[in-house]
């Protein structure tokens, strides 16, 4: 499948994972982060030790240059739909946001881990999407570490980010379930 989009060319090279001619690269899709994310969280639930009152998370996905969200949106866990407390939903909502944005203030980042700070409720669980000029971010998980594996391995399986970038991140964070989650995910494909 070939088609004109202005002056690039996409090329289905492979049904799910469109690329630029001029840069070779996957083309960056919002929704089809969220629809991996959503198939990944599902696979890191059960790693949460608090997983019975977990249910539910919002992804957040922002452009670094500009701060525009592209996409904010709740995951709900297959079962969890109306059981989640509003207050928690809400506190989800502006963690999700509050970790992309800490994160773009600090450009040298990979992580919001690097700038996390407990006692201000400022939580890991963003990461930088460096060669596509995009944040990403989760909250709703314990310990937000596992927050940022969610997002970790949607990317890598987004094709944006690759598995060694994913691990330089997982380094940086002492993110422990980053390779767990990934081989827990291996069957999963990019959604779009």
């Amino acid at each position: 499948m070939v088609c004109r989009s202005g002056e690039d060319m996409i090329y289905g090279l492979h049904p799910r994972i469109r690329m630029r001619e001029k840069d070779k690269k996957p083309v960056f899709s919002p929704v089809s982060f969220f629809v991996t994310a959503g198939r990944i969280f599902e696979r890191a639930w059960p790693l949460c030790p608090d997983a019975d009152t977990r249910g539910c998370s919002y992804l957040c996905l922002m452009d670094d240059l500009t701060g525009f969200v592209l996409l904010h949106g709740l995951i709900y866990r297959a079962g969890f739909i109306g059981k989640a407390r509003p207050a928690k939903v809400e506190r989800y909502h502006l963690l999700s946001f509050e970790k992309v944005d800490r994160l773009r203030q600090y450009p040298p980042h990979l992580s919001s881990f690097q700038s996390a700070y407990d006692p201000l409720e400022q939580y890991p669980g963003a990461i930088r999407i460096r060669s596509y000029g995009k944040l990403a971010s989760l909250s709703g998980l314990t310990p937000g570490i596992l927050d940022e594996a969610v997002v970790l391995v949607s990317a890598v399986k987004e094709g944006v980010i690759s598995v060694e970038e994913g691990g330089l991140i997982a380094v940086i964070s002492r993110n422990q379930f980053y390779l767990q989650l990934l081989d827990l995910c291996q069957d999963i494909r990019a959604a779009a």
